[in-house]
């Protein structure tokens, strides 16, 4: 519940979030995390299980991932790349 709440202070962008995306997808792990629909890790003291529910990697071939969110305010957010013949694209909704 407390990551959900919209805080009056936040001011993030569309833009803002596309180019946090852009930025992450230079780093080979995290594309690979948002590329499985099922991601597993272990640490030194817990197995950590991620979910990916983006529905677009099922169904769009040139999907590299993305991330869901919600809060209030926002309702339902994704933001998303697609790769083909060497151009991104990155989408936020």
């Amino acid at each position: 519940e407390k990551y959900n709440k919209d805080d009056e202070n936040n001011y993030s962008t569309s833009s803002d979030i596309a180019k946090l995306l852009k930025y992450a997808l230079k780093n080979e792990t995290f594309k690979e995390i948002i590329h499985t629909k099922n991601y597993k890790t272990n640490t030194l003291d817990k197995v950590y299980v991620w979910q990916n529910k983006n529905k677009l990697l099922s169904t769009y071939e040139y999907q590299i991932g993305g991330k869901t969110g919600f809060t209030k305010k926002a309702k339902r957010t994704l933001v998303t790349a697609s790769s083909k013949d060497n151009k991104t694209c990155i989408v936020v909704t």
